[in-house]
């Protein structure tokens, strides 16, 4: 009897697997999709302002960084302040037309001479704490963005895709699982989500994952801590991502938001930049160098220079899939650097001319 009973059981989970694993019907699926499409956007859709403090921790195989600041976010635009732990400060506006930041001392943010300036795409403009992009989702390369919103991304050319109910620590979730390939890869990527719909159809959980050269790797995040901060609009506290090759893991990233303020009036001139006057700015769309006054009209013009399709900034990525931080531009400290190294070469080619004079006079 208990053998029976045992096997009975095995049929059961075996059943329950198979249910949670085989693929839906695909009216089913559709509807499922439209559920998660229609409670996504709905959450999304509901946040009119956002504001809240961000610690941004990445542990990166060369060093450690840290960064601390806050968001502002508006239907039109969002604003970013960014202290680094180098002394530095980063002020960003992003808007859908443009996007414009400047990196200062944090001894002396209105010293030009210690700031420069970048305005490019909105996609050419790097934040370490833009937390906004946790409500979108990693494109392909097909529309020169890296993070697109849900409905974009849901109509890329994937390879495959797949939609259930799942059950985790009591919760019932949406699984989505998309495989992709990126344009210019040789590689496809399978990356999964999984959607709370108690939570506003928040994904609690991200993963993507690959082989290259024969090691199996991932990329996992998850959101926790979540807090309603309006009606009906929950937003987490904590998102930790860890990168894997193989079973090592490589990098890991921490993003604490403290503070979260939704759908409040936002006080009057933050969402304005004042920069350092006569401040040095490249604008990559315009294809030169500026010299800008306070509200970043153009004193002077530097240098022309032809336009150039504008590079994603390289760097750690710090949220889920695809955000990265960037240098803006060349800043003083590499000046005095390259002076610094040429300063040197003159001292030590007056050295040898010393040197040598002196060899000869002693032969003579």
């Amino acid at each position: 009897m208990p053998r029976a009973k045992s096997r009975l059981a095995a049929a059961v989970i075996i059943a329950a697997q198979l249910a949670c694993t085989s693929p839906l019907p695909a009216a089913e699926k559709d509807e499922m999709l439209s559920l998660l499409r229609a409670g996504h956007n709905s959450s999304l859709q509901a946040i009119r302002t956002l504001q809240c403090s961000v610690t941004w921790d990445c542990d990166p195989p060369d060093r450690k960084k840290s960064v601390r600041g806050r968001l502002w976010r508006t239907e039109k635009a969002i604003r970013i302040h960014e202290r680094w732990e180098n002394g530095q400060v980063k002020e960003s506006l992003i808007r859908d037309s443009d996007a414009v930041s400047y990196s200062a001392s944090a001894g002396d943010p209105l010293n030009s001479e210690l700031a420069s300036g970048l305005r490019s795409t909105r996609a050419g403009i790097g934040a370490s704490i833009n937390i906004w992009t946790l409500f979108f989702f990693p494109g392909d390369g097909s529309s020169g963005e890296s993070l697109v919103p849900f409905d974009a991304f849901l109509a890329q050319a994937n390879k495959g895709l797949k939609i259930r109910w799942v059950t985790e620590e009591g919760r019932r979730l949406i699984h989505l699982e998309v495989v992709q390939r990126n344009l210019g890869s040789v590689v496809d990527m399978r990356k999964e989500f999984w959607f709370d719909p108690d939570l506003g159809f928040f994904d609690t959980k991200r993963m993507e994952s690959w082989e290259y050269k024969g090691t199996k790797c991932r990329s996992v995040t998850e959101n926790s801590g979540f807090e309603e901060a309006a009606p009906g609009i929950h937003f987490p506290k904590i998102c930790l991502r860890r990168d894997y090759q193989g079973d090592r893991q490589v990098a890991g990233s921490l993003w604490t938001i403290s503070g979260i303020r939704v759908n409040e009036p936002i006080e009057a001139g933050v969402m304005t930049l004042r920069f350092p006057y006569g401040m040095r700015l490249w604008d990559k769309i315009e294809g030169k160098r500026i010299l800008v006054n306070e509200s970043g009209g153009t004193i002077q013009v530097l240098e022309n220079a032809p336009a150039r399709e504008v590079e994603t900034p390289q760097g750690v990525a710090i949220s889920p899939f695809t955000s990265q931080t960037g240098t803006d531009d060349v800043s003083w400290t590499r000046w005095i650097l390259y002076g610094s190294v040429a300063l040197f070469a003159l001292a030590l080619v007056g050295w040898l001319m010393r040197r040598w004079r002196a060899a000869r006079a002693d032969s003579m």
